[in-house]
């Protein structure tokens, strides 16, 4: 529509586990200064709700096939046939998340892991085009950052800026970006 034809939008991605909410006052400052958010909620986000000391963890349960999936996956991969769980989450946890992995399949499984964000990420950014916003900005948050990195190499055309706030960029092999980005 013509009223947004002068408006810019963010599109967020928030880190692993944690969820928009974690980051509602950069958020809301944001919208209070005449930004569009959309931020969707990853289906990684776990809540911890706390309520009289019980602490309730809703969705990690939908993590459980992907992880398995995931873990099947690199046992194909040689020097990794025999890798049990508690070593792969050490690998994904403490090595690929802070680029220490050098093994493209093993990055590229584990970034697998991570597909439905970026499909995720495509909806919010079609909700995004479809309102006319003529600048779309890129803001992302530590896994967050990672999905926010392929959804550039993927297609950067209608982005006009991104930025990553301590972004998880270990995953990615992509590191060339056409458009204004910080770090």
């Amino acid at each position: 529509s013509s009223e947004n034809s002068n408006s810019s939008a963010i599109l967020f991605s928030h880190g692993f586990g944690a969820g928009p909410n974690n980051h509602r006052k950069t958020l809301d400052f944001l919208a209070d200064n005449g930004y569009f958010i959309v931020a969707p909620e990853h289906r990684d986000y776990i809540s911890f709700n706390s309520n009289e000391a019980i602490i309730n963890i809703e969705n990690i349960s939908r993590l459980f096939p992907d992880i398995e999936t995931t873990l099947e996956n690199l046992r194909t991969i040689s020097g990794y046939e025999g890798i049990r769980a508690l070593r792969a989450l050490e690998l994904f946890f403490r090595e690929a998340f802070h680029g220490l992995v050098e093994n493209i399949e093993v990055l590229e499984i584990f970034n697998s892991l991570f597909d439905y964000r970026k499909q995720e990420l495509e909806v919010a950014f079609n909700l995004i085009r479809e309102k006319v916003y003529v600048k779309i900005w890129l803001l992302s948050y530590s896994l967050g950052g990672n999905t926010a990195i392929e959804k550039l190499s993927i297609d950067s055309s209608q982005i006009s800026a991104s930025c990553f706030l301590s972004p998880l960029s270990g995953l990615s092999q992509f590191n060339q970006f056409n458009i204004p980005t910080r770090w």
